[in-house]
């Protein structure tokens, strides 16, 4: 496989369910970003994820447990992580624009957060193809908000004073 092909389907994974991605689905992209320092970041194998079960409609199942147990005492701190994955960047930064507005400011801090723990952090993202288009359009979203709010206050200010 193709590695831009693998994050192209996560990404129309993820924008097809947005609304149903909640802590651990963020837990896990964030752990697909990042490495922390620590031996368990990078000893996480397929085969641990994916378990052969034959009753089911596949034959295979997800093991969440293990990505459990290595969270067990919380996610480590942004402070000893780095960005790794340039892949897993561009994706999350193509599904911002589709999330909710709590999600997308989730996903801002993070960012910011892991580019203040580490320098580098710049450098991946900017080593991404697509953080320019991804965050114009998150400005623009932002101005035409800003411009709606202001012209909405006009229109009231105006009709107050007929």
């Amino acid at each position: 496989f193709n590695i831009k092909v693998v994050y192209k389907l996560l990404w129309h994974l993820l924008k097809c369910h947005r609304e149903e991605l909640g802590d651990a689905s963020t837990a896990a992209l964030m752990y697909l970003l990042v490495d922390d320092g620590s031996s368990a970041s990078g000893s996480l194998k397929l085969s641990d994820v994916l378990v052969q079960k034959n009753s089911f409609v596949g034959g295979f199942s997800l093991n969440t447990e293990c990505l459990t147990s290595q969270y067990s005492n919380g996610p480590p701190t942004l402070a000893r992580q780095n960005i790794r994955n340039t892949h897993g960047v561009s994706t999350v930064l193509r599904l911002l624009r589709f999330l909710s507005p709590d999600k997308k400011e989730r996903w801002l801090f993070d960012f910011l957060a892991l580019i203040l723990a580490s320098p580098n952090g710049v450098n991946m993202i900017l080593a991404c193809d697509d953080w320019q288009p991804c965050l114009f359009q998150l400005v623009a979203e932002v101005i035409e908000e800003i411009n709606g709010d202001r012209d909405d206050s006009g229109n009231d200010e105006n009709a107050a004073k007929d």
